[in-house]
């Protein structure tokens, strides 16, 4: 079956430049069964992609609009691989994003006619997943790891039974360990809960997941938050692709402010202070039963103290010097009201002591349980959904800016900024939900964060004026003055 061209599309027309905010630059969809490929870009309505920190793969949807039957001339069933590649254009050096995917069901597949007299058309969607998934289920890991850290193991993991490279971030320590026969995604997850980071024992919060920029990654969420934010993102009105005090014949354009404004925000639930007591965010009580020695000892974990080992998104302010700033933990743990009560939640864990020869105690569960139950639920204390125009060299894992008004009147009374001090600051970027058109491309993508900067503590002045109810006009913004920035910062470790 001969290749399809792409046809009707302005794209062929268009250079390098960027010339609207969602713009993006689709070079290739191929659809291929192992001996035949077919170009699949005439063809297209929709191209969902996947990303998200918790998840070990990229997953996604392309949804065809098809008037020649390809879906049964080829035919396709379901076992396809499809390669995508993608870029936002207007960055010179930023690198296309290919990616290659395993098809693994075909859905939502409907008949009809255009018209009267015109002939029947399928619509219907491929779901596909990336290549390493269906490795991790056509595999398993039966090996023994003697005094090795965590992150050696993981790395050869990846790298023998997925075919796949990851860039480790070290862990600290040296473990024994037996894997049963797992798959090889289960047993990086085990290892994952059980790894310390090496520049931070303190901390419990490793995660192994992929980008569609730098395949895999295992990284720690005290490592994420200590980034450089990549770019700002702005909620603002749309009308600045001109430069201030020009027209629109004449004005330099600014198109890089437009990349950066937030089409929509909303404040996502992020449970209830009896959600974060039940489940050991505040404070907690271990309790280990040794089944050789028949020893129990307990330990307890407090917030409050642990807050202050570990670091935090917010310990840089939001500003282009990106000042240090202290932080503590009151602003989402009550106080300490809930941060000493351990008796709040109590867990029980045997432990083996000799279980491997030379091992005095291979688990080391009061170093990692409590700490990462904790830890996990933190980085969840706020988060936000935000539209905004598609960029390919964002990526889950990395860090950003957010900057949204006051929602209230601030004329009258002194202000640091205009910005709402609770919402606005810096980010984790947790999921990006990439929606691609041939010529457009926009990302949904949900923000977190674990701590609040110091600026947003109003004291008794403040609130005495904000219910004062000064009357006047809130100032403008001069957020978008400031350039995008180009440079993602490194993910290798010293």
């Amino acid at each position: 079956m001969p290749n399809q061209t792409t046809t009707g599309s302005s794209q062929k027309h268009r250079t390098e430049e960027n010339f609207f905010p969602n713009d993006v630059r689709m070079s290739k969809i191929i659809i291929s069964n192992g001996l035949v490929e077919v170009d699949v870009s005439a063809m297209l309505v929709r191209i969902n992609i996947f990303e998200d920190l918790y998840s070990n793969t990229v997953t996604g949807s392309i949804t065809l609009v098809d008037s020649v039957n390809l879906i049964g001339a080829f035919p396709f069933v379901g076992l396809e691989q499809i390669e995508i590649t993608f870029k936002t254009p207007g960055f010179g050096r930023r690198k296309a994003s290919e990616l290659f995917f395993d098809v693994y069901k075909i859905a939502d597949r409907n008949t009809g006619t255009a018209a009267e007299g015109t002939d029947v058309t399928q619509v219907y969607t491929m779901h596909f997943v990336s290549r390493a998934f269906l490795r991790n289920q056509k595999s398993r890991v039966r090996k023994a790891y003697f005094n090795k850290p965590i992150d050696q193991m993981i790395e050869e993991i990846t790298f023998d039974l997925l075919g796949e490279e990851v860039r480790p971030e070290p862990t600290a320590g040296e473990q024994s360990y037996v894997i049963p026969g797992w798959t090889p995604f289960r047993a990086i997850n085990w290892l994952s809960v059980r790894a310390r980071p090496f520049k931070n024992p303190q901390a419990a919060n490793f995660l192994f997941f992929e980008t569609i920029g730098d395949s895999f990654q295992f990284r720690s969420i005290d490592s994420m938050v200590q980034q450089k934010p990549i770019i700002r993102f702005v909620y603002d009105p749309a009308n600045v692709r001109f430069a201030k005090n020009s027209g629109p014949r004449t004005g330099r354009r600014l198109l890089l402010p437009e990349l950066q404004l937030i089409r929509s925000y909303t404040i996502i639930q992020s449970g209830s202070m009896m959600d974060r007591i039940d489940q050991g965010m505040y404070a907690s009580k271990l309790i280990t039963h040794d089944i050789v020695t028949k020893q129990f000892k307990t330990n307890t974990f407090s917030y409050i103290d642990n807050f202050e080992q570990l670091n935090h998104i917010e310990d840089q302010l939001a500003d282009d010097k990106l000042s240090v700033v202290q932080q503590d933990a009151r602003p989402f743990a009550g106080g300490a009201r809930h941060g000493r009560d351990s008796d709040a939640v109590v867990k029980f864990h045997p432990k083996h002591t000799q279980l491997y020869d030379g091992v005095q105690d291979y688990d080391e569960s009061e170093k990692w349980l409590l700490q990462r139950t904790s830890q996990m639920k933190q980085i969840e204390s706020q988060r936000i959904k935000i539209e905004v125009p598609g960029l390919n060299f964002l990526a889950v894992g990395q860090t950003v800016v957010l900057e949204v008004p006051r929602p209230e009147n601030t004329a009258g009374r002194e202000q640091p900024s205009d910005r709402d001090p609770e919402i606005s600051g810096n980010y984790l970027i947790t999921n990006i939900h990439h929606i691609l058109g041939f010529d457009d491309h926009k990302m949904v993508m949900e923000l977190s964060k674990e701590s609040m900067p110091a600026s947003s503590r109003q004291g008794k002045a403040d609130i005495a004026n904000l219910l004062a109810g000064h009357a006047g006009e809130t100032g403008g913004t001069e957020i978008l003055t400031q350039p995008l920035p180009f440079e993602i910062p490194p993910t290798a470790f010293a």
